[in-house]
């Protein structure tokens, strides 16, 4: 703040204080002090709840999605956390009662954590200097065919990384022209370039592994 507001404060506000010296002044700085203090520990204990409640609702919406369990089941945990709650811990059900585990909220912070999972992998990317790729497609219980893709780098300092890099669904056919198209748009989206692909790994089946349509054959048709 500058100086003039202070000085501005402080004889409109605390005119009396200047009367003040030697042990009473000491004594009355010390007793601001004190309450200042007090009131800092108030707003970051409140702080310090809120975060606690935020990080429960994450985890709880991270156990939901890899459990593969529906949203709508986010009320009922919540009901048998109160009623646990108030056997065992009454006096902290009000925080308890604070975590949201609405649709919304849970949809929200799996949409976070996933966007985080991808920028931290798309930095790690950048810093590949070669890398490799795993493909498996099947279906799932919709009827609609998935193709996941693996990768695993290795950077300057020789760190291997493996993660899983998308699963990307194929709508209609799955002929080896559209795996090869669904792998280059994820390769796009991460900025992988092919350059740096040394080696696939697929299943055997002709989609994948077919010498003029499967996507080997395409890839080496493409690469050369």
């Amino acid at each position: 703040m500058k100086e003039f507001n202070i000085k501005r404060h402080y004889s409109t506000k605390h005119a009396t204080l200047h009367s003040l010296t030697g042990q009473l002044r000491t004594e009355k700085i010390q007793k601001f002090t004190t309450n200042l203090e007090k009131q800092q520990q108030m707003f970051h204990k409140q702080r310090t709840q809120l975060d606690n409640v935020v990080k429960a609702s994450f985890i709880l919406s991270s156990k939901l999605a890899k459990a593969l369990k529906p949203f709508a089941e986010e009320e009922f945990i919540k009901e048998c956390m109160l009623e646990v709650c108030g056997i065992l811990c009454p006096e902290k059900k009000n925080e308890f009662e604070k975590i949201s585990l609405l649709r919304r909220t849970v949809v929200r912070r799996i949409e976070m954590m996933a966007n985080n999972i991808k920028t931290t992998l798309t930095d790690r990317i950048t810093g590949f200097e070669s890398f490799s790729i795993v493909l498996d497609e099947s279906t799932d219980l919709s009827d609609t065919a998935q193709l996941a893709i693996f990768i695993r780098g290795v950077d300057k300092e020789s760190t291997v990384t493996e993660e899983l890099l998308a699963l990307q669904p194929l709508k209609g056919t799955t002929t080896g022209e559209d795996i090869f198209i669904e792998v280059q748009k994820v390769f796009t989206s991460f900025g992988l370039p092919r350059s740096k692909l040394f080696g696939v790994c697929t299943d055997v089946a002709p989609s994948m592994v077919g010498l003029r349509k499967g996507f080997i054959g395409i890839l080496n048709e493409k690469a050369t």
